[in-house]
């Protein structure tokens, strides 16, 4: 992706990395359009490209290709940092926080 490197002052919020992650891995077929991603991760394009340069040079998501088109998908190792993250807020936040938020991370 050309754009924005993830350096450059880039201070990523990890409850927007559990959010891409998440709605990866609730998709259908456990890939996005990178637009479609985009879009449910509630990002401007720019920030979105941060995120997205930042997860794949850390090897959490990839970008692929097929017939269809180009997606993002995520890796084992992301999906072992999805459910880290997700334990982490609980421990910090606690369950009943997770609850009141009513938004999925």
């Amino acid at each position: 992706m050309s754009g924005a490197r993830s350096g450059d002052n880039f201070k990523p919020d990890l409850y927007v990395v559990a959010r891409m992650i998440e709605r990866i891995i609730k998709s259908r077929d456990g890939k996005l359009k990178r637009t479609q991603l985009q879009m449910k991760s509630g990002l401007n394009w720019n920030v979105f490209v941060k995120y997205l340069n930042l997860l794949v040079e850390k090897r959490i998501l990839i970008i692929m290709e097929d017939p269809e088109g180009i997606y993002v998908t995520t890796t084992q190792e992301g999906r072992a940092v999805y459910r880290d993250l997700l334990e982490s807020i609980r421990q910090i936040m606690g369950e009943k926080w997770m609850e009141d938020s009513r938004r999925p991370l």
